[in-house]
């Protein structure tokens, strides 16, 4: 595996991981490219990559302020502990019910259902097109309930877990400096390329940045390459089909800066 080839599109190839909604068996995962996934990398990581996909255990936060509402009239709050975002406006806590019957609650069910995907469909859309416009905070929980959680950065390709650092301060034991050894740069435009695998500084039009991935590699970065560099349809599986990535939406900077001290830092 060389990050130095281009000739290989990953960001094409993670988009064909799920089969596409209008063949036969749209939906699925595609047997034939995961395996062919599989040798592209080293050390199991694409499997890995995989069942952290499906662990859920993978939480993407956005901070998208909604001008709309007041502030502090709606708020988010998530917990590693607690796997259903709880989502509370000021209507809610005045609203009330005298009555309650099956049918009532079976039509709040499947509006607040309805609501839940509309919400992450939109966060899918937000994160492949203005992306920019945006924070995220990509996280993982860690394996040990005493250790923070793991933070993942996919604009400058690093991650806060162990193996990303062991390998990063294996190349700076190589004492050559860092931008030859971990960064290709472009600057023939003849010789870009549309694969945002591994890409820095992707606003560029006059040169290209490449992250030298086959040197610095961990299975959290390359499981949100997967969901975050590839396609929506890809994200969609796992945020809204698969439900095993969460996607949370942050209107509220009090919240945001919470989730900043309590659970990011």
């Amino acid at each position: 595996m060389s990050s130095d080839s281009k000739t290989i599109n990953y960001s094409q190839l993670f988009s064909q991981l799920i089969k596409p909604a209008t063949s036969g068996d749209g939906g699925v995962m595609d047997d034939t490219m995961a395996s062919f996934l599989y040798y592209l990398f080293p050390r199991e990581l694409f499997i890995r990559a995989l069942s952290l996909l499906e662990s859920n255990d993978m939480f993407i936060y956005t901070f998208q302020p909604d001008s709309s509402l007041p502030l502090k009239e709606s708020s988010t709050t998530k917990t590693f502990d607690d796997k259903d975002a709880v989502t509370k406006t000021s209507s809610d806590l005045t609203s009330s019910s005298k009555t309650d019957p099956d049918n009532e609650r079976d039509s709040n069910e499947a509006e607040g259902k309805k609501e839940k995907e509309k919400e992450i469909e939109e966060l899918v859309n937000d994160v492949y097109n203005e992306e920019d416009q945006f924070l995220h905070r990509l996280i993982v929980k860690p394996e040990n309930t005493h250790s923070p959680p793991i933070s993942v950065d996919l604009l400058n390709w690093f991650c806060s877990c162990s193996e990303f650092n062991e390998l990063f301060h294996e190349e700076l034991k190589k004492g050559e400096e860092l931008s030859n050894c971990l960064i290709k740069e472009i600057d023939d435009m003849s010789e870009f390329s549309n694969d945002k695998f591994s890409q820095l500084d992707a606003h560029s039009l006059s040169r290209q940045k490449y992250f030298k991935f086959d040197k610095c590699l961990c299975h959290h970065l390359l499981a949100y390459s997967i969901i975050l560099r590839s396609s929506p349809d890809i994200l969609r599986y796992f945020t809204l089909k698969n439900c095993s990535v969460f996607h949370l939406r942050i209107d509220n900077l009090d919240e945001w800066l919470k989730l900043h001290i309590n659970i990011v830092i």
